[in-house]
């Protein structure tokens, strides 16, 4: 039997609207974002038992887990700066909008939730739904509504945290839009509102704590401003990849404590921008070409649903581990580390494909292409992310 190779086009072919122009670095930066958030998640459950206490692995997973989660702010960067552009030109019905951000979000979401849910009651040792049928009912819909996250509530699936974020500023941009009437405002001046809200955060949660990184998403904000106020001028070439590894080395210099994380917090919120300015600006350049590679866009067209499943394949991966290869300090152990991605990569994307085809572009992506916002933009739907 052949395999009709026609059923992957909606991964494989771009979704732009006539006489729009496209930019495949945006889901480039996704699946790039997704391929280190899956290698730090095939290395959670070792870090006390199978990584050595010293040597080159143990020196790289420390590495890793220390700058890894700026891959989920390039999430977070990506879709403020694209639910910005299509809510700042024209108010939007707010209820009408929102729908469309919930049969975005939810559909995918509901079917992975119910898996997990039949899952904790299979597997009762590795449940985190409370015994008592009345907390439990409890955790279940606080989970439904995504309040893990922006609130300090377990998730039932650990990387729903980051869908609370969005849904955070789904609800939160809107309302501040209208609210606060910041389409007639001028772009200078919604520019310094946004700078200052984002050094009032940082201030607060260097005393306090706090879901800080909902700030990430304002990056994505003052770089479309700054893009409307007319700036226009290429970074040097290359410079986007040249900021990763500054990036990565100053994150690292950070000590780890409220003071140190807040610098850490600024630290990638300002490398996210020059680094999408790059991309945009010089859309033949090189790191546009990086992140343009055709693999990384087609991961980034299934970004979403593939940020939901890996995290079930990684975690069965992990306990079969432990459970048939226990740790034993030496090159075995070395071995895991560093093979285990390779081993689940596989079954990781088929699963997402699963999840892609029978459920995300059945019930959540439009029927019919969307037209990009002004300036020229790329025509991606304003809520694919994965962190």
């Amino acid at each position: 039997m052949k395999l009709d190779l026609s059923l992957f086009n909606p991964i494989v072919q771009p979704n732009v609207a006539p006489g729009k122009k496209y930019f495949p670095f945006i889901q480039g930066m996704r699946g790039f974002a997704m391929l280190i958030i899956f290698i730090g998640h095939n290395y959670t459950q070792f870090l006390t038992t199978h990584v050595p206490p010293s040597g080159v692995t143990h020196e790289w997973v420390d590495f890793y887990y220390t700058t890894a989660p700026a891959a989920v702010d390039l999430f977070f960067f990506i879709s403020g700066y694209l639910s910005y552009a299509s809510l700042i030109k024209r108010p939007i019905p707010f209820f009408s909008y929102l729908a469309r951000r919930v049969r975005r979000l939810y559909p995918p979401y509901f079917a992975i939730f119910a898996l997990y849910v039949v899952l904790s009651l299979l597997f009762p040792a590795f449940s985190k739904i409370p015994d008592s049928a009345g907390r439990a009912v409890i955790y279940l819909v606080q989970n439904m509504l995504l309040l893990p996250g922006v609130f300090n509530i377990p998730p039932l699936i650990s990387v729903a945290w980051i869908m609370s974020y969005e849904l955070f500023w789904i609800l939160a941009l809107p309302l501040l839009l209208d609210g606060l009437r910041m389409r007639a405002w001028q772009p200078r001046q919604r520019l310094l509102f946004w700078v200052t809200v984002t050094l009032t955060a940082l201030l607060l949660y260097s005393q306090l704590g706090g879901p800080i990184r909902l700030i990430m998403f304002i990056a994505g904000f003052i770089t479309y401003e700054l893009l409307t106020m007319g700036y226009r001028k290429p970074l040097p070439k290359g410079s986007g990849l040249a900021i990763i590894p500054i990036m990565c080395t100053l994150i690292v210099l950070t000590p780890i404590n409220l003071v140190g994380l807040t610098w850490r917090m600024l630290i990638i919120f300002i490398s996210l921008i020059p680094l999408f300015l790059d991309c945009f600006l010089s859309p033949e350049g090189l790191t546009a070409h990086f992140f343009s590679w055709q693999p990384f866009v087609w991961w980034g067209n299934i970004s979403y649903s593939y940020f939901l499943t890996h995290g079930l394949v990684t975690k069965a991966a992990g306990v079969l581990v432990i459970a048939l290869l226990p740790p034993t300090q030496g090159w075995r152990d070395v071995l895991i580390i560093w093979g285990l991605p390779v081993v689940t990569f596989i079954p990781t994307v088929l699963f997402a494909l699963l999840l892609y085809f029978g459920v995300e572009l059945r019930f959540s992506l439009p029927p019919k292409l969307q037209s990009s916002p002004h300036p020229e933009r790329p025509t991606i739907s304003t809520t694919d992310s994965a962190s």
